[in-house]
């Protein structure tokens, strides 16, 4: 117990030390005010085009940051599994139209 309310004591002398910048602030205000957002007709950019460099994710995730190898491979293959996949589905595709009976 008397570990951790030390620690609580460290933290808060830590964040006591940190300056405050009256410009930051400003800046996080304008990026929430004037977000850069892409126009609809930019979307086709978003596309990928290609297959994505498996050995690169897998070296970059679980080599350098310590993620479980066996999750990357299964986002992986959903990755995959999804580029497969031309259309979305349309939302009115989910409900029937019953015919009138009149």
């Amino acid at each position: 117990l008397k570990k951790a309310d030390s620690k609580k004591n460290t933290d808060q002398s830590t964040r006591a030390n940190i300056a405050f910048d009256p410009n930051h602030l400003l800046r996080v205000r304008n990026l929430f005010a004037h977000p850069n957002v892409e126009t609809t007709t930019s979307m086709d950019r978003l596309r990928w085009r290609k297959k994505p460099d498996e050995m690169g994710l897998i070296r970059f995730l679980v080599e350098e940051r310590g993620f479980s190898s066996k999750r990357v491979k299964a986002g992986i293959q959903a990755l995959k599994d999804t580029m497969q996949k031309e259309v979305q589905t349309r939302l009115d595709s989910y409900f029937l139209l019953k015919q009138s009976s009149s």
